[in-house]
């Protein structure tokens, strides 16, 4: 063996496990420090700065942009491991994608099956500065876990690992979300969903004068709408029933800016949500008023176009929803 034993023991304990820690849905995932430095491991991990692994590669690009009410990122991954791509494939370890912003106290675990995937973040939970880490980790127990692509000190050796242990990593580039938002779509803020009371009027009801757009919901939808607008596979659903009729009929009113014969016209430009649509369109190469006036598409047209086609979201979030019920998809952390 190319090492003493008191170098192994050296290496197993260095860390304990307890400082670093994933557990499932049944006990909220939980992770004691974000971004993971070069350290030692009880076992072989797979990561740029360790040389646990003789060539394995565990390497993870990362692109975003942002749309009306979502960040959106896409993930590419380039795993040469074929131990630890069995692994996947066995469903004894999975991708995982840590996500952290301290500003607004978001953290959220995102874990998959395949090399590609992408990870939607509402607007509204995130600003500034984000932080991302990369994963592979254990979904279960395992028993003996060895790989021939080890380096010679941890030749012969097997390790049992505990559910959620880490098998290779990767610190992405931290985001800057405010420094962005002015050069993409609208702000988060733009519209803002509140509870009324029973006035005796049924369904959602929408509001274009103040600086946002006002979508009230009666106390039962609300709740409804709170307990599903922390679930991040529900948001392009909520932005498909909620957003979406608010945009059309905001477009619709807007028409009205623009009809020569029109009466009691309501001046909406001063209002932030305006503003900020303006923006939205001039970050893009385009001139709002413009496609207000654009008479050979409809307000649905419209609103559809600046969501990027929610529709699509939605039946895409509502086909994943289905196919991953009974399996856990993503959890607090």
């Amino acid at each position: 063996m190319g090492a003493s034993i008191s170098a192994i023991f050296s290496r197993a304990t260095a860390l304990s496990w307890s400082s670093l820690y994933w557990r499932r849905r049944s006990m909220p995932w939980r992770c004691t420090r974000m971004k993971i430095t070069k350290r030692l491991y009880a076992y072989p991990v797979l990561a740029a700065d360790k040389d646990d692994y003789r060539k394995a590669i565990f390497s993870v690009e990362m692109s975003e942009h942002m749309e009306l009410t979502d960040f959106v990122l896409h993930f590419s991954v380039q795993l040469t491991s074929e131990s630890l791509i069995r692994m996947i494939g066995q469903g004894e370890a999975e991708y995982l994608i840590h996500i952290e912003c301290s500003s607004t106290a978001f953290r959220k675990a995102y874990h998959f099956a395949s090399p590609q995937f992408e990870v939607r973040i509402p607007l509204e939970k995130i600003n500034h500065m984000v932080e991302i880490v990369a994963f592979v980790v254990t979904k279960k127990h395992i028993s003996g876990f060895h790989s021939e692509e080890w380096v010679d000190d941890f030749s012969g050796l097997r390790f049992d690992l505990e559910k959620g242990s880490i098998l290779a990593y990767q610190n992405l580039p931290n985001l800057s979300i405010a420094k962005s938002m002015h050069q993409s779509a609208a702000h988060p803020s733009l519209f803002y969903i509140r509870k009324r009371q029973d006035d005796g009027r049924q369904g959602m009801q929408l509001f274009l004068e103040g600086d946002k757009i006002l979508i009230s919901l009666l106390e039962p939808e609300y709740r409804l709408y709170q307990q599903f607008n922390n679930d991040t596979e529900m948001q392009p659903v909520l932005n498909a029933m909620l957003i979406l009729p608010a945009l059309v009929y905001m477009f619709e009113e807007l028409d009205q800016e623009y009809e020569e014969d029109a009466t009691d016209r309501h001046d909406y430009t001063g209002c932030a949500w305006y503003e900020a649509l303006e923006q939205s369109y001039r970050s893009r190469g385009k001139d709002f008023e413009e496609t207000l006036r654009d008479r050979n598409r409809t307000s649905f047209d419209k609103a559809q176009e600046v969501m990027e086609f929610p529709v699509v979201k939605a039946l895409a979030s509502l086909q994943a929803i289905r196919n991953d019920f009974g399996d856990d998809g993503e959890d607090d952390v």
